[in-house]
């Protein structure tokens, strides 16, 4: 028995250059009718001579900082030379490292143990940040030649705007 798919819209919300800069209008564009099984909110249209030939993401439900940061390392050893991967995900009560930190010194590990927290270090440097289920954390996951800064960026900043939340790169 073949079941029919149930569908619904996400408003398309304009295009994101991907290579060689592109005009981007960033006016509601109409919508994308997908099965209901995907969970988004909206939708972007890559156009460009990027090398990135497929979009991926992953939202984890778990808030285990030990998972996610293993998830993070797996899709980054996983990523094909063409592919870019918004992976997205919350820990709970948590404190994150930078790869070259000393946790006793930059932070108060007795009392996040006393308090139910967990320490966690991350690959990448940088300082230490606590997470709790307040915020959402994203990751996007690409080859090194694919990377910019400010194109990624961008991608985050139009998606507060449509929820509305004023954002900006500081």
């Amino acid at each position: 028995v073949v079941k029919p798919i149930s569908k619904h819209k996400l408003p398309m919300l304009g295009n994101v250059a991907c290579g060689e800069p592109i005009f981007a209008d960033e006016d509601h564009e109409g919508f994308v009718e997908t099965g209901s099984n995907i969970d988004a909110d909206f939708c972007l249209v890559a156009k460009g001579d990027s090398m990135i030939n497929k979009l991926s993401f992953y939202i984890s439900d778990c808030y285990n900082p030990y998972t996610n940061l293993a998830t993070e390392k797996y899709l980054l050893d996983c990523v094909k030379n063409d592919e870019l991967i918004l992976y997205l995900w919350q820990n709970q009560n948590t404190v994150v490292i930078g790869r070259n930190q000393n946790a006793w010194l930059e932070c108060r590990t007795s009392l996040l143990e006393e308090e139910g927290g967990t320490l966690a270090r991350r690959l990448s440097g940088g300082g230490a940040v606590f997470h709790d289920l307040g915020n959402l954390n994203f990751t996007f996951i690409m080859c090194k030649e694919d990377y910019d800064l400010d194109k990624q960026l961008s991608v985050i900043q139009k998606a507060c705007e449509y929820a509305g939340i004023k954002a900006e790169k500081s």
